[in-house]
């Protein structure tokens, strides 16, 4: 079984005037019935959460 995962990697603003606030960042893996996000300081922060994220939710690559 493969699972292909295609995920959004963004810094998130703190106001919408200037793209380059010091936010956090943002992991997003989104799919047709959810979105699954990890936050962190930094971009591998951000992935590492997501990782943690997808591990709690386990049941969602689940076969049928």
């Amino acid at each position: 079984m493969a699972v292909e995962l295609t995920i959004k990697l963004y810094r998130e603003s703190e106001t919408t005037e200037n793209e380059d606030d010091s936010g956090l960042f943002c992991a997003q893996l989104t799919n047709d019935d959810s979105i699954i996000a990890g936050h962190g300081e930094d971009p591998y922060e951000a992935l590492h959460d997501l990782v943690n994220e997808l591990q709690f939710q386990h049941e969602y690559f689940r076969p049928d």
